[in-house]
C-alpha cells in the first residue's frame, strides 16, 4: 500500500460559532469515555478534496450555527472533547477507539490521554491536517499499542468499497472483527454487516448533517448504497481483530516451545515502575525488578541493573504498553 506523501490543498477555514450542549457522563461510564453528543447543523461551505489527496481528518468539516442532541454515550464523540485540536482532527484515533470498544463489548477503553499522546508522538498527525493513516498504523504496531489494547491490524489498509465480499464476510464472522473506513476527508468505524438488509453498523465520531454533510448516525445501521456514494462513500478500509486473551509470544528452547507471558498493561501518573507494579499487585522490590530487567534483555543495552532512572523509565515504558515480559 502506498504511503501518502502528498500535501492537501489549502482549507478555507470557517469560523466556528458552536452552541454546544453536551450531556453529562453516566456514573456507569468511565471518565475516559466521552459523552457522545451528536452535532446537528446546516454545514457551512468548505473545500472538497479527492480521497487520493486527503487521508486526513475532520478539519475539513467545520460547521457554523451548530446545536447539539444526545447521542450514544458509550463511544467517543469528537465534538464533546475539551481538547480543541483533538475535537477538530482525531477521527482516525477516535474511530480506532470506537471499534475496539465495540469489539471488546466495552472491555477496551482507550483514554483520551492516550489519544493525545499518540497524536503528539506518532509523527503521523498534525492539528491542521489530521492523521496520515499509513505511518500511524506503523507507529501503533511498533510502539506496542496493538498489544496494550489487544488488537491486530489484519491488513494495513485496502482500497475497496462496501460491495467488497471479503469485507462483508469479515464483519459478519464475529463481533471481534471490525474496520476503520475512510470516506472523503474523514474516518469512521464499520463494526458489523447484516446480509439480509445489506446494511452496515456505523459508529461516527463527528455527526455532520445537512445538504453538505455525510448524514451518518452517531451509532446505527446504514444502507450499503449510502456508503457507496457522495460524502459518505467508503474508498478504503483497514481490518482490525480484537483479541480477548492477553498477548503472548512463543519462543523455542531446548525444552520445546515456551510461551512468553507479559504483565498486564498499566499506567500511573508519575510513570514509576514501582508504583505500576504495585497497582497490578506484583512484587515491586529491587530484587524482583532486577529479575524483570534481565528477563527483558535490557542488560545488553543499559548495562547491569542498578535501578537508576533510565533503567526504571525503560521498564515503565514497556509495562505501559503491555510489552514487559514476566521473569
Amino acid at each position: 500500500m502506498n504511503i501518502f506523501k502528498s500535501t492537501i490543498a489549502s482549507v478555507t477555514v470557517v469560523s466556528l460559532a458552536l452552541s454546544m450542549a453536551t450531556g453529562t457522563l453516566s456514573s456507569s461510564i468511565p471518565e475516559d469515555i466521552i459523552n457522545n453528543t451528536a452535532i446537528v447543523a446546516e454545514a457551512a461551505e468548505v473545500n472538497t478534496f479527492s480521497p487520493s489527496l486527503a487521508p486526513q481528518c475532520c478539519t475539513l468539516v467545520l460547521v457554523a450555527n451548530a446545536s447539539a442532541t444526545a447521542g450514544n454515550s458509550r463511544y467517543i464523540n469528537q465534538w464533546g472533547l475539551k481538547d480543541r485540536q483533538l475535537k477538530n482532527a482525531s477521527c482516525f484515533e477516535s474511530a480506532l477507539a470506537n471499534t475496539l470498544y465495540y469489539a471488546s463489548n466495552g472491555a477496551v477503553k482507550i483514554p483520551v490521554s492516550d489519544i493525545r499522546y499518540i497524536c503528539d508522538h506518532s509523527g503521523a498527525w498534525t492539528a491542521n491536517e489530521g492523521t496520515w493513516r499509513d505511518p500511524m498504523i506503523k507507529y501503533l504496531d511498533n510502539k506496542g499499542y496493538d498489544d496494550k489494547y489487544r488488537f491486530k491490524f489484519v491488513d494495513k489498509g485496502t482500497y475497496t468499497n462496501v460491495k467488497d465480499k471479503d469485507l462483508k464476510s469479515f464483519l459478519s464472522s464475529g463481533r471481534e472483527n471490525v474496520c476503520i473506513a475512510h470516506v472523503p476527508g474523514h474516518f469512521i468505524a464499520l463494526v458489523d454487516y447484516n446480509a439480509k438488509t445489506n446494511k452496515y453498523l456505523v459508529i461516527e465520531s463527528v455527526v455532520y448533517t445537512g445538504k453538505n454533510g455525510r448524514n451518518l448516525p452517531a451509532y446505527g445501521w446504514v444502507e450499503a448504497e449510502k456508503l457507496n456514494k457522495g460524502k459518505s462513500k467508503v474508498d478504503w478500509i483497514s481490518k482490525i481483530r480484537y483479541n480477548k486473551k492477553n498477548p503472548t509470544k512463543e519462543k523455542s528452547s531446548d525444552k520445546g516451545t515456551v510461551k512468553t507471558s507479559y504483565f498486564k498493561a498499566v499506567t500511573v501518573k508519575n510513570k514509576s515502575i514501582v508504583d505500576a507494579l504495585k497497582k497490578i499487585g506484583a512484587d515491586s522490590s529491587y530484587a524482583y525488578r532486577e529479575k524483570v530487567y534481565n528477563a527483558n534483555g535490557l542488560k545488553k543495552t543499559l548495562g547491569v541493573f542498578r535501578g537508576d532512572a533510565k533503567q526504571n523509565a525503560k521498564l515503565y515504558s514497556l509495562i505501559s504498553c503491555g510489552k514487559l515480559i514476566k521473569p
